[in-house]
């Protein structure tokens, strides 16, 4: 009986890593190597990037009063017309007449993201550049237990690295050009797929969608990948470690009994699907 060659076991883990690949390819992620798949099991913390990241990235309107004896839907329209030319005269009386709330929005799915990691183990930090007020208010809408605010763009990568000190595994989720440094100073950097392109040519996954819930993906898919990895190595360590001795004759030194070449071919020939099957 001949042992499962090393061939095998490459063809074993390369279907094992790549099936996932497809699969988050179908869940709106891109995983763009092997080692980022390996990586992203092993990850503790995930920092995310506010802007466009736990946000929207853009000013939405949250909040129309209308004054003056108009109704909101008229004030907004006049609104809307006013938008079109900053400089149109129905600018002005609308400065009297209707107050405007605009914010950066949290994405409908964040908290849930959030939630999602926190249940597969890893720690949410959110870093960003504004001021600690608005990093606390954006961080309690999105379920984000720990902020680092007011952290210039040239000192992100600079928190990366002080997370990794600590002898955490890092994973950095951004999409703009100032997270750039700190996606590739990750252990692994996710980007945001409506993000800039310096951000996602830094990244080792994409988030496609630009949801927070791929994260959770790729980190599953990870880990679902490794799993299969060790129990693919793990069958063929069992079937070496049985067939070499019995192809030795092991069993006829004990007891007379001989291997049929037909039977070792056979056998040799069962390995490799039993080895696929599992990948």
């Amino acid at each position: 009986m001949s042992p499962v060659p090393a061939w095998r076991v490459e063809v074993g883990a390369f279907l094992a890593r790549n099936p996932d690949v497809c699969k988050g390819a179908r869940d709106v992620i891109l995983i763009r190597s092997a080692e980022a798949l390996e990586t992203a099991h092993k990850l503790d913390t995930i920092v995310l990037d506010k802007t466009g990241t736990v946000t929207e990235g853009g000013p939405a309107l949250a909040d129309a009063e209308p004054v003056g004896g108009f109704s909101e839907d008229e004030l907004l329209a006049l609104a809307a017309g006013a938008e079109a030319d900053s400089e149109h005269p129905v600018a002005r009386p609308l400065a009297s007449t209707l107050s405007l709330g605009i914010a950066d929005t949290v994405k409908d799915d964040s908290a849930r993201a959030v939630a999602a990691l926190q249940r597969l183990g890893t720690d949410i930090v959110m870093l960003t550049g504004d001021n600690a007020g608005t990093a606390a208010a954006i961080a309690g809408h999105g379920d984000i237990p720990r902020v680092l605010a007011e952290v210039l763009p040239e000192h992100k990568a600079d928190e990366i690295r002080r997370l990794q000190g600590e002898g955490r595994t890092v994973g950095m989720v951004g999409d703009g050009i100032s997270d750039a440094p700190a996606l590739a100073q990750a252990d692994v950097g996710l980007a945001i797929g409506t993000g800039t392109d310096v951000a996602i040519e830094a990244a080792d996954i994409i988030l496609v969608s630009g949801s927070l819930a791929g994260v959770v993906t790729a980190i599953r898919l990870s880990r679902a990948t490794m799993r299969n990895i060790k129990q693919t190595l793990f069958f063929a360590l069992v079937y070496n470690a049985g067939g070499i001795p019995i192809a030795a004759g092991a069993l006829c030194r004990l007891w007379g009994i001989r291997l049929s070449p037909i039977i070792a071919a056979a056998a040799m020939a069962v390995s490799s699907p039993s080895v696929v099957t599992n990948a």
